[in-house]
């Protein structure tokens, strides 16, 4: 019988301005959904139709009533896939988004989703809630409906959390 090790390195950078501040943190793991196949392998760009290297575009307009505008810290998006008909997960890289900027999340390979028409995306964070730089709340995510765009090699998803 052969056995058979893949061990993969994954880097991604999110794109950070000078007004903001990258944080390094270890990740809660985020579960890539496999369809119906419990041998499927780990690695997304084993699965073969991987949307590759993609940018995902978050802006912050994050206000709330109790501390007005709001610094968020992005960690995962999920995006539901209107041809496969359910939700993928795909982790990212920790990026602290203040009020009025956006951040972009260079070179993606979102699983399961190459030439899929992507409908809706949940982005999860955290908020800063006024108690110092380690007041953050737990995570929450909005949904947010994008344009029907097929996902497809090096394509753009923007997306502003409110």
């Amino acid at each position: 019988m052969l056995s058979l090790s893949l061990l993969l390195t994954t880097t991604a950078g999110g794109c950070v301005t000078s007004e903001q501040e990258e944080l390094t943190e270890e990740l809660p793991s985020t579960e890539v959904v496999a369809a119906d196949d419990d041998s499927a392998p780990a690695d997304p760009a084993a699965f073969g139709n991987t949307c590759r290297d993609t940018e995902i575009i978050i802006e912050n307009s994050r206000y709330r009533d109790d501390l007005g505008q709001t610094t968020i810290l992005v960690y995962s998006v999920e995006y539901y896939s209107s041809s496969e008909g359910r939700w993928y997960s795909e982790s990212l890289p920790v990026t602290r988004i203040d009020y009025g900027l956006t951040a972009t999340i260079w070179n993606q390979d979102l699983a399961h989703a190459e030439n899929d028409l992507l409908s809706s995306w949940r982005v999860h964070y955290k908020i800063l809630d006024g108690s110092g730089f380690y007041g953050w709340s737990d995570t929450v995510y909005q949904e947010i409906d994008t344009p029907n765009q097929t996902c497809l090699a090096s394509s753009d998803f923007r997306m502003t959390v409110n």
